[in-house]
């Protein structure tokens, strides 16, 4: 039985003086008329008009030796006086025993109204006259009791204030009688969390200011933007569970819908939390707009409370108290503990090198990390063959890019090293793209680097050579190399000829890529890097603005981006000083057609005897793209003719690239083959 409960005994002893009082007015004892409160006679009427009787007495929390705590909690946290904790009791008492609708019909004078009206309310908590003149503003609607929505006021529009009833809220009334459950009217849009046992981690100091503002009883508003939402609402649930409180959270973008108005949202989840020793986190709070705010403030006005706001963005709005906290991607290093204990608590190998590079490849925070441990595991388990080291990295990978979606054709990465045919210097300096982006954790981290650079932390290279060198095969091969997927802009959806139209796909591409941990590939970068003109109309100050800004953008970037183009001419010179790597692929020589021919064919394919590949590399000068195309083309024709490659099929095919690029094979340039005139 809930300690509420003792307080009924010295209400019980004030209605039955009420009671005696009233069947002394009356004629009649309690219960003894059946049609009592159906009808009144002249009689009645006359003894109800004599001198009203001395009043009932005085408070009955006064009365009390000791306040029920479930009272005492509800008087902190809404400022109320104990008149206003006994007009609680009096709306409770018909929801705890039905004898009390019969006492109160009774004192009412009317069967039909079974709740305690103000003036019943007045005769039974007030000592004399004077006390109900001056206690009657207990029953405004702007009291602290029905303001803060504890209790509300009937009106049928045909009674007087004094004869309105008094009903207690369902919530209020399930709390002082041991109900925990949520309110009904939040169910839909909250959810109470219980404390962890281990909870994650939370911005230092953050739990020593809310603790300290649950301790002295007052309001704190604390907005954690930044981040993912998912980790915004962690780092709340990780705060709660460390001061040992319950979490509250509440969906505003759906409770805004469901209820009738905002301001019934926040005096509804501000009161719950405190009925249930919790901290409020609202959710998508980004939705909240000036009206809102506004509402907000209200409330806040009239109550005090911990409310955590989840937001994308600071928040600076007119609500006194409100406290930004950024919620800021963790460093390689605490990456790398998150790593080191995620794996081993999932039984797999935490062996150093494997930990640097998980930890400098990904920028994941510490929930990402444990979702892709535990989709790992998983995989391992179903797919033993495939090796652990690779579900971990796919596990990694399948955590980011869905920001991506939409904005960049996603790349799976197949080649290697081995595939593609470049000189020497140029695959040095693919080479040293890789070990830069492998190893920038080291020099930046470790090394200090990254106190000592605002801008160009991340890892950027211009591919420049003309079309079929190998430009996006590289970039497929670094994105292998460091077991990351590639992100192929789509210019089309970019570019815009809308001012600020361009600007802005730019900046959800590069603040999407932020997290995406993957390889950016701008083909054709010419298009948006071009150069700066001299400015003659708007359209060329626009045009300025555009690629200046691209400039900052670049430089502020801390992943891996690389730039393709045929033209280098046509890059503006700023950007290339701030790229760190250029890289020049060559048209390929004799010697290195020969190589991309001799290594173009799959193993499965079968060729012909007479395939000569050091006389169709010395006499056709073609890119990897152009002969990776005839070797294809050359496949199909054997396929057709359910024979092996032939050097038939090859110049056949040879042919018709030679025609898609405009030019027509002579027979001569086809000679010495006997098979040449054969070829239609």
């Amino acid at each position: 039985m809930s300690a509420v409960h003792s307080a009924f005994a010295a209400l019980d002893a004030r209605l039955r003086c009420a009671i005696e009082a009233a069947e002394q007015r009356r004629g009649y004892r309690f219960g003894d008329d059946p049609f009592a409160g159906l009808y009144l006679t002249r009689a009645q009427i006359e003894r109800q008009l004599q001198p009203a009787s001395v009043p009932i007495g005085s408070g009955i929390i006064e009365s009390l030796d000791e306040i029920p705590e479930e009272l005492s909690l509800l008087a902190s946290a809404y400022k109320l006086a104990a008149f206003d904790l006994d007009i609680l009791l009096l709306a409770l008492a018909p929801d705890l025993d039905s004898k009390y609708e019969r006492a109160f019909a009774f004192l009412n004078d009317d069967v039909a109204r079974k709740r305690p009206t103000i003036e019943v309310a007045l005769n039974l908590l007030c000592a004399s006259s004077e006390e109900k003149v001056r206690r009657r503003p207990h029953f405004s609607l702007g009291a602290p009791v029905f303001a803060n929505g504890l209790a509300r006021l009937t009106d049928d529009g045909t009674t007087g204030l004094a004869c309105r009833s008094i009903a207690i809220e369902s919530r209020i009334a399930g709390y002082l009688m041991g109900d925990d459950n949520i309110d009904p009217q939040l169910s839909a849009i909250a959810h109470l969390e219980e404390p962890l046992d281990q909870p994650g981690p939370f911005p230092e100091h953050l739990d020593q200011i809310v603790e300290e503002a649950r301790s002295q009883r007052r309001g704190v508003r604390i907005v954690l933007h930044g981040g993912r939402a998912a980790v915004r609402t962690d780092t709340a649930r990780s705060l709660a569970s460390a001061l040992r409180a319950r979490l509250l959270v509440v969906n505003v973008q759906r409770g805004v819908s469901e209820l009738a108005n905002v301001d019934t949202l926040f005096r509804l989840a501000l009161r719950e939390a405190w009925l249930a020793n919790a901290i409020v986190l609202l959710e998508d709070a980004d939705t909240i707009d000036d009206h809102a705010a506004k509402c907000l403030k209200q409330v806040l006005a009239r109550q005090d409370g911990i409310i955590l706001f989840s937001r994308s963005k600071a928040w600076f709005a007119d609500v006194p108290g409100i406290l930004n906290i950024a919620i800021v991607a963790p460093d390689w290093a605490i990456r790398r503990a998150c790593w080191r204990s995620e794996l081993a608590r999932a039984g797999f190998s935490t062996r150093a090198a494997l930990l640097d590079r998980l930890a400098g490849s990904f920028r994941l925070d510490h929930l990402q990390i444990r979702n892709a441990v535990s989709c790992a595991r998983v995989a391992a388990h179903f797919k033993p063959h495939t090796g652990e080291q690779e579900e971990i990295f796919a596990a990694a990978r399948g955590q980011s890019g869905d920001e991506l979606e939409g904005l960049t054709q996603k790349v799976t990465p197949s080649h290697s090293f081995r595939d593609i045919v470049l000189p020497d210097t140029t695959m040095a300096q693919l080479r040293e793209i890789a070990g830069r982006a492998e190893w920038r954790h080291r020099v930046l981290s470790e090394w200090g680097f990254d106190r000592k650079l605002s801008n160009g932390k991340g890892v950027t290279a211009l591919f420049c050579g003309p079309s079929g060198t190998g430009k996006t095969m590289a970039a497929e091969i670094l994105a292998h190399e460091l077991r990351l997927d590639l992100y192929k802009i789509e210019l089309a959806g970019v570019v815009s000829k809308y001012i600020g139209e361009t600007e802005k796909n730019l900046d959800r591409i590069f603040a999407a890529a932020e997290t995406a941990n993957g390889v950016l590939l701008f083909d054709e970068a010419d298009s948006l890097f071009g150069k700066r003109s001299e400015v003659k109309d708007a359209h060329d100050r626009y045009a300025n603005l555009e690629i200046s800004y691209l400039l900052q953008r670049m430089e502020q970037y801390q992943g891996i981006a690389i730039l393709a183009t045929n033209l280098r001419q046509n890059l503006d010179d700023a950007f290339l000083r701030r790229l760190a790597f250029s890289v020049q692929f060559p048209f390929p020589d004799v010697e290195s057609r020969l190589r991309i021919w001799s290594g173009v064919w799959p193993k499965e394919t079968p060729l012909a005897g007479d395939l000569d590949l050091g006389w169709i590399a010395e006499q056709f000068p073609l890119s990897g793209g152009n002969i990776r195309n005839i070797a294809l083309g050359a496949s199909f024709l054997a396929a057709e003719d359910r024979t092996a490659v032939s050097m038939a099929h090859l110049l056949r095919a040879t042919r018709r690239e030679f025609q898609k690029m405009g030019r027509t094979l002579s027979e001569d340039e086809l000679a010495p083959c006997a098979l040449a005139g054969e070829l239609g």
